[in-house]
């Protein structure tokens, strides 16, 4: 994880799909904190503020996407704000 970077709130200009792959992590979006650890497939969605507040060997990697799709797929599997960490992935 690059703290530097990570660490900084941010404003999504897309959608993103995050992967832990190692440690664990809390990812503070707009109005909610949720806790991901390895093998986590969670969400964030375009115009949300983020941070990322890792342990030490936290790793993960991220899809950053958009599209007039997006919400159709957000819609089929329930991913939404307030559904959006996904546990078994790794």
């Amino acid at each position: 994880m690059n703290r530097e970077v990570m660490c900084q709130e941010q404003k999504l200009t897309t959608n993103r799909v995050i992967l832990m792959t190692a440690g664990t992590c809390k990812f503070h979006f707009d109005k909610v904190t949720v806790k991901a650890e390895t093998g986590c497939l969670l969400f964030g969605f375009k115009d949300e503020i983020v941070r990322a507040e890792g342990t030490e060997g936290t790793e993960y990697i991220f899809i950053s996407f958009s599209g007039t799709r997006s919400a159709n797929i957000f819609e089929r599997f329930g991913i939404e704000p307030e559904n959006r960490v996904f546990d078994g992935f790794g």
